[in-house]
């Protein structure tokens, strides 16, 4: 199969788990253990560096536009690096790499960039909620990939 459709298919299998994913971080915040969306303040960050005044909602979009794109990317490195063909269930190595992405971002350029405290220095809550969400993420980005892997056989 050519790199461009694992590409697809992966970015695929990574915005159906960033839906998985924002599901838990939306509990999360309604619960009151995580306060602002990440993706918000990440947006947020961002537009500040480059100067660039946006509205709240034209904010949250760009920030959910973030996000899903993020997912996506990271579904499309995840099948392109044929994760899902380890020697463990597709969702256990899923899991997996759901941390590794957490603690690339959470524990590493996004607070080098100052958007964040690393988890060592966070609230306990929020970085459980975050944590969790990137493992449904994973787990939900191994199955999916797993299921779309199926397609077109």
């Amino acid at each position: 199969m050519g790199i461009l459709l694992r590409s697809v298919r992966g970015a695929a299998a990574g915005a159906a788990a960033t839906v998985a994913m924002s599901g838990v971080m939306l509990v999360g915040q309604r619960q009151g253990r995580l306060g602002r969306q990440p993706p918000e303040q990440i947006t947020e960050a961002g537009l500040d560096a480059a100067d660039v005044g946006a509205d709240e909602p034209t904010e949250d979009a760009l920030a959910t536009a973030a996000h899903f794109g993020f997912g996506a990317g990271a579904g499309a490195a995840f099948e392109l690096l044929a994760l899902r063909k380890a020697p463990l269930p597709a969702e256990a190595v899923g899991a997996l790499y759901g941390l590794t992405v957490w603690a690339a971002s959470y524990g590493g350029w996004i607070p080098a960039a100052g958007i964040l405290p690393p988890p060592s220095r966070d609230r306990d809550d929020r970085v459980a909620t975050i944590l969790v969400a990137h493992l449904v993420y994973g787990v939900a980005l191994g199955g999916a990939s797993r299921l779309l892997s199926r397609v077109g056989r």
